[in-house]
């Protein structure tokens, strides 16, 4: 019997190791199919995994020398702290710029928002230190300085030079147009990307993409749209965050539309979100026509210990003055310290004026 036994178990082992060698068979072959799709696709995982920031001075593995690399990394870190011109001033120390020390570069100018700087540094860069970085970091420039006519001449042009966009690309032009109020075009790139590329993107760059085109309609006023770009991203398994409610809530802000905002304010715990500072300011935008909401939406704020910005005290004034309340107003401005940055705004000049005639 015992003979048998061992028989039998040995050919049950051998069975399990032949279906284990063909499940390996399988995965190995799945994966090497994804790889071979992301390098068509020009992109990779360790990329996708990457930060934001860091992805767009990354390029191709290319071993720099000890000297450059350093001038790289600080440019970055100057790039990163807002000390823009020490970081001009040492790339144009560099004489021999790479690939990367010119993203880095570029990616400086972006921050800054040097579009015309950012242009001279292209029109420097010889054609083969242009890749898709470089590029998609050129279009994200074109974002912040609002210049969509020379976004789609880049884009067109990298593509007639056999550079493939990648997600990042994408992501860069529907901002372009979300940025120039724009949301039809938005809506055009977001089309564009292809499905596999789209699939393969990491959960942060598939929200981005949803929230920069929510962001695009939610400026217009266009609530319809971006709850249905919402729901759309939602049932495909992509994760909603407190940025992707901000822009709901910012769709409801222009026209004041309060009991609609309110409603997908208290739905954020369904997505096991807890509100931020930005989501209970602009709460307390939708409802600037009712300053009593607004008053309780600030004891609400300090109830659960989340910051109020100089913002929220921004948008409180601006409650205060929209229900003529002089009093009321004049006692928020005594302290002006609160609002931070936001007392040399131009809004809240205009509003500061406004109390001063105020009875």
């Amino acid at each position: 019997m015992w003979p048998w036994s061992r028989s039998a178990a040995a050919l049950v082992a051998r069975s399990f190791r032949w279906q284990l060698c063909g499940l390996r068979r399988v995965t190995v072959l799945s994966a090497q199919l994804k790889r071979e799709e992301a390098t068509k696709l020009g992109i990779n995982r360790e990329y996708l995994l990457e930060k934001p920031e860091k992805r767009m001075t990354r390029e191709a593995p290319v071993e720099l020398q000890d000297d450059l690399r350093s001038l790289t990394s600080q440019i970055s870190r100057y790039a990163k702290s807002g000390e823009y011109e020490k970081g001009m001033e040492v790339f144009e120390a560099i004489e021999n710029p790479g690939t990367i020390t010119y993203c880095a570069a570029l990616d400086l100018c972006a921050k800054a928002a040097w579009f015309d700087r950012a242009q001279v540094l292209w029109a420097k860069m010889a054609a083969s230190t242009k890749n898709v970085v470089a590029y998609s970091t050129m279009i994200h420039i074109c974002a912040r300085c609002t210049s969509p006519l020379e976004a789609e001449r880049l884009f067109e042009e990298m593509k007639a030079n056999g550079i493939p966009p990648n997600i990042i690309t994408f992501n860069s032009m529907i901002n372009v147009f979300a940025m120039s109020k724009q949301p039809e075009k938005a809506m055009q790139s977001f089309q564009s990307i292809p499905a596999d590329m789209f699939s393969m993107a990491s959960l942060g760059n598939q929200q981005t993409s949803f929230l920069t085109l929510m962001t695009s309609y939610a400026r217009a006023g266009d609530y319809a749209t971006t709850r249905e770009l919402f729901v759309q991203m939602t049932t495909q398994g992509i994760k909603a965050n407190n940025a992707h409610f901000n822009a709901l809530l910012a769709a409801c802000a222009k026209d004041g539309l309060a009991e609609i905002a309110q409603a997908t304010f208290d739905l954020m715990k369904d997505y096991s979100l807890t509100p931020n500072t930005d989501n209970w300011t602009i709460l307390m935008t939708c409802h600037r026509n009712n300053l009593q909401r607004c008053k309780e939406i600030l004891q609400e704020m300090q109830l659960v210990d989340c910051q109020v910005s100089g913002m929220t005290y921004q948008e409180l004034l601006k409650a205060h003055v929209l229900a003529r309340d002089g009093k009321g107003a004049k006692e928020l401005v005594e302290d002006l310290e609160k609002f931070g940055k936001w007392q040399n705004h131009s809004v809240m000049q205009r509003l500061l004026k406004k109390v001063q005639t105020m009875p």
